[in-house]
């Protein structure tokens, strides 16, 4: 049966999982399903109960959680460039994956929410919740001044996974973010979109750039001064 993706191209895990795969020109089936109407229905919360994306199905292998899903690829398919054997270089991409659930995955719950999916908003003041993510994007900036990568010299699924979250709110995409007083992040974004892989599995996101700029617009959203 081959490899199935459900998801949809402006979920940042989903995205991800996609630059993976098209990276490694790996033939995969893309189901599209939305969040949240099409993510509770009984067939998919039979592969899924939590009702979140992506899900990965491998012939009878169920699997969902997006860092889940990258490792297990580069497991299956022994891309160790992407994710190390050495010991202690899989340990820094594994804690930059356990990192990015409360740091740089905030980018996301606090810019893009705000424009396709209110009813996910948890703060109360957006400028308070603006703030916090500074120090977030000063230690990627440190990372970055140290190393071409997020976490070494070599590109690996920690940089896949935290360009989902970063490179969408830039003027490519979405324009919901002003990153220049990060040079180093600005570097390694446009590095990023040099990577085999990327238009192809960003081409759901840069469908929704006209919506987003009637969603401005309407809304009176301006970039976030980072």
């Amino acid at each position: 049966m081959g490899l199935i993706v459900y998801g949809i191209g402006a979920s940042q895990p989903v995205r991800a999982v996609l630059f993976l795969l098209d990276m490694k020109g790996v033939q995969y089936e893309f189901k599209a399903v939305m969040p949240p109407k099409e993510t509770h229905s009984p067939e998919f919360l039979k592969l899924n109960p939590s009702a979140t994306v992506p899900v990965l199905v491998d012939d009878d292998f169920v699997l969902s959680e997006s860092h889940a899903i990258l490792t297990y690829l580069c497991n299956k398919y022994q891309w160790t460039d992407l994710y190390p054997t050495d010991l202690q270089r899989r340990a820094k991409v594994d804690h930059y994956l356990n990192w990015h659930h409360t740091n740089t995955r905030n980018i996301s719950m606090t810019l893009f929410v705000e424009v396709f999916r209110p009813d996910l908003i948890t703060y109360k003041d957006k400028d308070a919740a603006i703030q916090k993510l500074k120090p977030v994007l000063a230690i990627i900036e440190g990372w970055l001044t140290e190393h071409k990568y997020i976490t070494g010299s070599q590109l690996t699924i920690a940089d896949l996974s935290a360009y989902a979250e970063i490179g969408q709110l830039t003027s490519s995409f979405l324009t919901l973010a002003d990153y220049s007083a990060y040079p180093n992040l600005c570097k390694w974004i446009s590095h990023m979109q040099t990577q085999p892989g990327h238009d192809s599995s960003h081409k759901g996101l840069l469908k929704l750039k006209g919506f987003a700029e009637k969603r401005k617009a309407k809304l009176n959203i301006i970039p976030a001064k980072l």
